[in-house]
């Protein structure tokens, strides 16, 4: 045989196990058992290596210039008894344990707790042993590797699925297979409870001596990409459809053999194996004569269905130069192996299970169980007993050449110390002398200290010993000292059992074909040339809790060590000259092997071991402080789960951390530690060189964690990494790295004050509605339980401090009593502020050492805390950019009001108004008088109060009251498509975008980056209160309203005089054209207004590349498809044609030219004059204005103005029209338009 799997063996706690008791997995799998395995979603990108694992063990880190790194190495470590942890679990000390998280720690074990492993009471047992694993590869194209070597078998059946065919080589280390399989490698279904699979090998794979020296090239691919391609894996159907066609199987038939081309509508057409009609996962049933007989055609059809095949399908040589041979493997079946009372049975299975005459290679995992027994009394063995099972003695094993037979009769039992003294037998074993009559199991665990030395090889380079075997190691229960290990290949010493056994049987053969046997001579060297039978592929020795809570959390007496070996061989049968038993002389002889002295030996060395039920114990009270914080921070948001509330991404990200540390510390593997958000925390950097987790005192200010505070905690924490985890939709809009960084760090900290202000609205609303609740009155009781029913919804918006519909209404609801029919919130005496008044106030209180709460900071919250680290973070994002003194505290201020914006933070609890009397105002936040953010808004109706009719419903009150509120906000959210240019007049205050604007409208696949670019300088920077901004979206309406009429004819004949071009533009219809997306409303209303400010405004990334004639054809294109172009800009009256050429293909600036920033500004005045002038009509008669009586027509069709119903209504007051005169006035020279500044709400825009 020869080799090249991937596991090996396993050891766990010692526990005599009957050969019919079964340690077997759980659950269901299939791939095998992996030391190292963690959930899928634990494994991070930047995670920790584990060769780091390693030199943290042996203590040679590399050097870091990392600050965090350098201030680690810095601090000092202390020792910590298990007792210790052991007194806190089970007294329940949850503080006590989480402050030992403060503070660097090392694990060590009592005496108590552990066992000798060199006592003369210590006695290892070996067995029982499992299959975990076995795989079969055929020798010849066709199914040899699925079908038994049975004539008959009514239980047999097998199952093709080729809709499954694209699955991937379950095999991850690609190491039990004879040939490369990627892209090669193609599922077929099942065959019983195994997996079949076909593999196109190359023709050279089917030739005689083929893999004489393949353990050199033996495969470890970087990819896991096995399937075949589209295009192959195609082929391959047709040809099993071309076979069950020739052995006439159930109904399907092959109509076209070779369909071109080869797709898998054309698959359907011509063959039902993928299923009938409209069926697409069709499951194929072969008995075991089924089977037969599709090996058979297999083999029989192959070359020539080849040869027949289009050249176009062999023009790869993928058909040409490989052949298909099948492939059949299980995984997790834990079959007991071995047993006894059943070898013969055993025996029989074997040779029944494959037709090893055709497999090339078989590749198998055993796993066998080695336990050690602290024995109270012994039994000794008659000397009858061992002489009739063992014959002669020796006083040495067999791989010593000093060993000599002995006289049981004149040995002695015991030696002067106590111990046994050693026999072996013939073949090396030692014979037990006296067996254990009453005895207890120990648990055991590798000594990471001493593992090296089972892999340890024997030449020394520069007089030191090297590793014959890499290894990895994986410590458990945060010692550090204790664990599993894994290891690409087996421990030298069983190495060399394995070479012995390879030995035998080629000598074996060798005597059966009447050789002479020369010892020392050539036949020896012949020997030692020959393609060895069997190869050691992989180890793995671990506890056999690991295996046991693989998918679980919950913990097993365990008490057994075992070992996984995974092992190949090829043509086993025919090694030797002759057939052979892989039962009796493969499998048995190495499971075997496990106890000879000279392997089990070399184990115990590396072995320690522990009294019974101490391992369990181990795990749980050695993770006891984790789970203690685990508990803290579930407790505090368990109702908010139940409530169905959002928890926080703080939270979140807290608990992954502690999540990925408790699973280090079952499965010892570094892929679940993050360098990038646990290194800072120390926490992956306490694992890797201590052993035990602990918190850098960094992250953990003013004895948060002590004093139970963990909400701060986290919520600090996690800040600190949230900026360098930016999800990819956070602030997508701003191309500054910095100041999305900065934008972010404010986002998380007002979430935290979102909690704040929900906590102190809850408080606040249980304490008024607590006694009304009591009430006689049946009234009183209805409008309380309305009020906390409104406040329940109010809780579950993830923007409780907007003016959106619905989320105002429930607050005014919840916290105002309907007394007098009245709804109004009790507003500040300090009037509207914008937000920049609430970022000025954040950046001073957080700069102060010892901060008061004064508003909007609430007494008792969290946000001081972390509104302190996220403007540090914010400072550390400007100074970065550039940024630097009152520069870089606008920088921050920029930031805040750009989170508050993005949040929609419309208004915030504040404190009470002064009274007038004596003493300093209370600084105390309360839940019912709050200051709008909508400073420098005209008080349209702001929050004044609203009488309503008593028979309103208090709901219905409060919607109105909000309604009313954020309709006279200046940042209150607003809709175009609501107020359309009929209302327009009542939303001339609004400074922010309407919710109809929207990025996604232009994030199509294909859109140019610098258009993005140009689009989200708009969203950063619109301000309504700008003429050009306003008089933009103004025009978007008015677009959206000509939708889908919002092309230009296409007229062969213009005008041929400069001054007959506005009269020309009058008279021009407006018409329909057959384009996809012109008739979506709010793609308009952001793409024109986009269109307009990008064009007009001078500091935009379209007009700097119009300045510097940069490429803009695709801007140009993608917009003049919806009919947005320069031309259109003419119509609406915001540019001037200069030449004839603007009427076709027009340059922009040069044949249409922008107006300048006057003229854009008095159009823009005479505009909303006459919205406001007009009323009802205002808007009929602003599109006369701009775009022509035929655009307002078709507006009031559409039905987004109001026409006035008079006779004469065409011939409107020129004061509402545009007269050739206006056409000739001067521009701009070079057409772009800068922007004024009328609105003073401070904006993010100079940080784009």
């Amino acid at each position: 045989m020869e080799g090249n799997n991937d596991e090996m063996w396993f050891l766990d706690d010692d526990y005599v196990v009957e050969d019919e008791e079964q340690l077997v997995d759980e659950g269901e799998h299939d791939v095998p058992f992996n030391v190292a395995d963690v959930p899928q979603q634990l494994v991070t990108a930047d995670a920790h290596t584990q060769r780091e694992v390693h030199l943290g063990l042996y203590e040679q880190q590399p050097a870091s210039g990392r600050d965090h790194v350098t201030k680690f190495k810095a601090s000092g470590v202390k020792g910590m008894r298990m007792s210790t942890l052991k007194s806190m679990h089970d007294n329940k000390r949850a503080m006590a344990a989480v402050g030992l998280l403060r503070q660097r720690h090392r694990i060590t074990m009592d005496g108590e707790y552990t066992v000798d492993v060199n006592g003369a009471n210590m006695v290892a047992c070996v067995g029982p042993h499992y299959l975990d694993y076995v795989l079969y590869v055929g020798s010849r194209r066709g199914m040899d590797a699925a079908i038994p070597r049975l004539e008959v078998d009514h239980h047999w059946n097998a199952k093709l699925q080729l809709n499954l065919s694209t699955r991937l080589w379950p095999d991850t280390q690609m190491r039990a297979l004879p040939f490369n399989p990627e892209g090669w490698m193609m599922a077929l279904g099942t065959c019983m409870d195994e997996q079949l699979w076909l593999a196109m090998a190359l023709n050279m794979y089917f030739e005689e001596g083929y893999g004489e020296n393949r353990e050199e090239v033996i495969p470890v691919l970087e990819s896991k990409m096995t399937a075949l391609s589209t295009e192959h894996r195609y082929m391959m159907i047709m040809f099993i459809a071309h076979v069950l066609d020739s052995m006439r199987h159930e109904d399907i038939h092959c109509i076209v053999e070779y369909p071109e081309p080869l797709t898998l509508e054309s698959i359907k057409a011509s063959t039902e194996v993928l299923g009938r009609f409209e069926e697409w996962h069709r499951n194929i049933k072969l008995r075991l004569n089924d089977m037969k007989a599709f090996h058979r055609h297999f083999i029989n059809s192959w070359a020539e269905w080849v040869r027949k095949a289009p050249a176009s399908w062999k023009q790869d040589g993928f058909l040409v130069e490989n052949m298909p041979v099948g492939v059949c493997l299980q995984y997790g079946q834990n079959q007991p192996i071995m047993v006894s009372q059943a070898v013969e049975e055993e025996r029989t299975n074997w040779s029944r299970d494959r037709n090893f005459r055709y497999i090339r290679q078989i590749s198998f995992s055993l796993a066998t169980h080695i336990s050690y027994l602290d024995v109270q009394r012994w039994h000794n063995v008659s000397l009858e007993r061992i002489t009739w099972n063992h014959g002669e003695v020796y006083d040495k094993p067999d791989h010593d050449p000093s060993r000599v037979a002995v006289d049981l009769r004149e040995l002695d039992l015991l030696g002067e110390d106590g111990y046994e003294i050693n026999m072996y037998n013939k073949a090396g074993w030692r014979v037990p002398r006296q067996v254990p009559k009453e005895s207890e199991s120990c648990g055991a665990l590798l000594d990471l200290d001493k593992v090296h030395e089972l892999f340890q090889g024997r030449d020394e380079v520069h007089g030191e010993m090297t590793n014959e075997v890499e290894f990895w190691v994986y410590p458990l229960a945060f010692t550090q000292k204790y664990g599993n290990v894994k290891a690409h290949g087996i421990i030298p010493n069983m190495a060399a059992r394995v070479g012995k056994l390879n030995e035998s049987i080629f000598r074996g053969g060798m005597e059966d074909d009447d050789m002479d046997i020369d010892e020392g001579g050539e036949d020896r060297v012949r020997l030692a040339r020959r393609h060895p039978a069997i190869h050691g592929i992989a180890s793995q020795i671990y506890n056999s809790l690991s295996h046991r809570v693989r998918n679980e959390a919950k913990f097993h007496s365990v008490q057994l060590g075992m070992i996984t070996s995974a092992f190949a061989g090829a043509g086993i049968e025919t090694a030797g000259g002759r057939r052979r038993s892989i039962y009796e002389e493969i499998i048995c002889p190495l499971l075997k092997a496990w106890s000879h002295p000279q392997v089990l030996g070399r184990i115990k060395d590396s072995l320690k071991l522990f009294k019974a039920d101490i391992i369990p114990e181990l795990f749980k009270c050695a993770t006891y402080p984790v789970t203690a914080l685990i508990e803290m921070i579930w407790a505090k948001h368990k109702q908010d789960l139940q409530d169905k509330r959002n928890i926080d991404a703080c939270t979140v990200e807290v608990m992954l951390m502690l999540e990925r540390t408790l699973n280090f510390a079952h499965t010892g593997n570094a892929a679940v530690l993050s360098t990038r958000l646990m290194d800072r925390a120390w926490l992956s950097l306490r694992l890797l060189s201590d052993g035990f987790p602990a918190l850098s005192d960094t992250f953990i200010a003013h004895g948060a964690l002590s004093m139970g505070q963990v909400t701060a905690y986290e919520a600090k924490f996690t800040i600190k990494l949230a900026v360098e985890n930016l999800p990819p939709n956070a602030y997508s809009h701003i191309s500054n790295a910095s100041f999305r960084q900065a934008c972010y760090a404010a986002d998380v900290a007002f979430r935290v004050y979102f909690d704040d202000v929900k906590k102190l609205v809850r408080e606040g609303v249980t304490a008024a509605t607590t006694p009304l609740l009591r009430s006689e009155d049946q009234l009183t009781r209805q409008s309380a339980r309305e009020r906390l029913t409104a406040l329940g919804r109010w809780m579950d918006e993830r923007h409780p401090l907007s003016y959106m519909p619905g989320i105002l209404s429930n607050l005014l609801q919840a916290i105002l009593a309907p007394n007098e029919r009245k709804f109004e919130l009790t507003t500040l005496t300090l009037g509207k502020k914008p937000t920049s008044f609430i970022a000025d106030i954040v950046i001073k209180q957080c700069s102060k050492v010892m901060a008061h709460n004064i508003p909007p900071f609430i007494k008792g919250g969290n946000f001081i805390h972390v509104a302190r680290v996220a403007v540090e973070e914010m400072k550390n994002a400007g100074t970065h950019a550039g940024h630097s003194g009152g520069d870089l505290t606008g920088f921050v201020a920029d930031a805040i009001c750009a989170a508050c914006e993005h949040l929609k933070i419309n208004h915030v609890p504040w404190s009470c108004n002064p009274t007038g009397g004596a003493g300093r105002p209370s600084n105390v936040v309360v839940h019912d008088v709050w200051l709008n953010l909508g400073g420098q808004a005209p008080p349209v109706m702001g929050s004044q109060s609203m009488n309503v009719p008593a028979q309103q419903s208090n709901s219905a009150m409060a919607y109105q009251a909000s309604q009313a509120i954020q309709a006279g906000d200046t940042r209150g959210e607003w809709s175009a498509m609501d107020v359309r240019l009929t209302s327009f007049d009542t939303v001339l205050h609004k400074i922010n975008l309407p919710s109809d604007w929207a990025l996604a409208h232009i994030e199509v696949e294909g859109m140019p980056e610098y258009i993005l670019d140009g689009y989200r300088f708009m969203q950063n920077t619109y301000d309504g209160a700008k003429p050009l901004h306003q008089l933009a979206m103004i025009c978007a309406i008015l677009c959206a309203g000509l939708l889908p009429s919002i092309f230009s004819p296409k007229n062969k004949t213009y005008p041929t005089s400069k001054v007959r071009y506005a009269e020309y533009l009058e008279k021009l219809d407006w018409v329909e054209r057959d384009r996809k997306g012109n008739k979506e409303h709010g793609r308009f209303i952001t793409m024109v207004s986009g269109f307009i400010i990008c064009l007009y405004e001078a500091n935009s990334p379209i007009s700097q590349r119009v300045r510097s004639r940069g490429d803009l054809k695709e801007w140009w294109a993608k917009h003049t498809a919806k009919g947005i172009n320069a031309f259109l800009l003419a119509c609406l009256g915001l540019a001037s044609i200069e030449t004839a050429s603007g009427f076709r293909s027009a340059k922009w600036t040069v044949d249409i030219k922008p107006c300048g920033g006057d003229k854009i500004v008095m159009r823009h005045a005479e505009v909303v004059r006459l919205m406001k002038s007009g009323g009802t009509y205002g808007g009929f008669d602003a599109v006369q204005y701009l775009a022509g009586m035929k655009a307002a027509n078709i507006l009031q069709t559409n039905q987004f103005v109001t026409a006035r119903a008079l006779p004469g209504m065409a011939q409107a007051s020129t004061s509402s029209k545009r007269s050739r005169e206006e056409w000739d006035e001067g521009h701009d020279d070079d057409g772009i338009v800068p922007c004024g500044s009328h609105g003073m709400q401070r904006k993010a825009s100079r940080h784009d």
